[in-house]
């Protein structure tokens, strides 16, 4: 999986995209020429072929081409529509990612695919990335994005901050020295996190990715438990989950 942007010499450029595979899941950038929009769709293959049958993607892009002025997974260096300059100078490229590895070794290097083997050096996949901005010049303040999969990547906008190990936006991400949640981009709330939470028994809902930062495993009193952040809206929905879940298991089975 690679992330591309598109960018014109006027100055314009678009949200990052995802390109390519990372396991089974494939992701494929979409432009349209009619709104100036760069974005990607993902699908899912049944097994672990190292390239897609045309049976696969067939359909995806009838659907995707039949869309009024719709570029299908245009190859890099494909020159687009500028919604700024009106010239087909938008040009797609690869957008350039910085490998930071381990505390030990700190060797930085360029990422270019999320399935590279690792840092040159000693060999391990590398758990820190940088994203260079597009104008290095602009006083925009940088966000340090926190992954699911444990990788945090120091970008311009948590908004298409994509992990670039594993395709995914960020569970939660920090702006100075405020947090942030990932889905609902609400400041976090600090709380006490129980010291025995991993011998509680929790089963994660298959919701979960609508409430990520919600306290599962309960508050500990004041003083008495790890500090953490939880997400008010995020806390909010998991409640609401659990009652109507309560609800539907006290209904009578028929």
């Amino acid at each position: 999986m690679k992330l591309l942007r598109a960018i014109c010499c006027c100055g314009y450029h678009t949200r990052m995209v995802r390109s390519g595979r990372h396991h089974r899941l494939f992701w494929f950038p979409l432009f349209s020429a009619s709104q100036s929009v760069l974005c990607d769709v993902s699908m899912v293959v049944p097994d672990e072929s190292d390239s897609l049958e045309d049976e696969y993607t067939a359909d995806l892009e009838r659907r995707c081409t039949n869309l009024e002025e719709v570029r299908f997974n245009p190859p890099v260096g494909t020159a687009l529509h500028c919604p700024d300059c009106h010239y087909d100078s938008l040009l797609l490229q690869q957008v350039e990612v910085t490998a930071i590895c381990k505390r030990d070794c700190r060797h930085e290097y360029a990422w270019g695919d999320s399935e590279d083997s690792g840092c040159p050096l000693c060999g391990d996949r590398p758990h820190a990335f940088r994203i260079d901005p597009v104008h290095p010049h602009t006083a925009a303040q940088r966000s340090k994005c926190y992954c699911r999969c444990s990788t945090t990547t120091e970008t311009s906008s948590p908004l298409d901050g994509y992990c670039p190990k594993c395709g995914a936006l960020p569970k939660s991400y920090q702006v100075g020295s405020r947090r942030y949640c990932g889905v609902h981009h609400e400041k976090l709330l600090p709380y006490q996190m129980p010291t025995n939470h991993l011998f509680i028994q929790h089963t994660p809902p298959a919701e979960v990715h609508q409430f990520p930062l919600a306290k599962f495993w309960g508050e500990a009193p004041h003083h008495s438990g790890i500090d953490d952040w939880y997400c008010l809206t995020c806390e909010s929905r998991y409640q609401q989950w659990r009652k109507e879940q309560e609800h539907a298991d006290s209904q009578p089975s028929r």
